[in-house]
Order: C-alpha cells, then structure tokens, then sequence
C-alpha cells in the first residue's frame, strides 16, 4: 500500500483524528469501529484546496479503503471525486442487502 509523505504530517494526522471524531469513530458504511480510517472524497493529489477540509473526509474501516482504492477504483493513484465515490456506496450497499 502506498501513502504519500503527507499522511505523516501533523497537519493531515489532525486532519484524520477531526474525521473520526466527526463520524464517532464509526465506519459510515458498516459501523465498524475497528481499524477505521478516514478517506479523501476528493482525492487531495488532485484536489490540494480540499485536503485538510473536513467535509471532504470519511471514516471507513480499512478494508473498505482498500476496496475501494484496490478493486474499485484500480489503485491508489487513481484520481477519486465524489462522482466515483457515490457509485461505490451504491454497489457496497446492494452486496450489502443480499449477503
């Protein structure tokens, strides 16, 4: 798995920590409150003005992340936006009513 050297600064820890504080520390898609991590909408490669705000975060659990990162959008260098991730919801929650 790849992260930028951003993800280590205090600036996106903060970031990350106000995200989870947000969504209670709860995945938004299972409620998990296990190995969570909060996710760019935006990706903040491409979107720099969106990085640190917090309305363009969500906490999910990490094997959501890698899902949608991995399997969905085809790694983690490809550009993500809100468009991207609604469809990604929209599939998670259908598996998620038939399992």
């Amino acid at each position: 798995m790849f992260y930028a050297p951003r993800h280590r600064t205090y600036k996106h820890q903060k970031w990350a920590r106000a995200v989870k504080k947000k969504f209670n520390g709860k995945c938004a898609l299972t409620g998990s409150t296990k190995r969570g991590q909060a996710h760019h909408i935006f990706s903040a490669d491409d979107y720099p003005d969106l990085m640190d705000d917090i309305n363009n975060g969500i906490f999910i659990a990490a094997w959501v992340h890698k899902l949608y990162h991995i399997e969905f959008m085809g790694g983690y260098d490809v550009p993500a936006d809100q468009k991207s991730w609604d469809k990604f919801v929209s599939l998670f929650q259908t598996i998620k009513k038939k399992l």
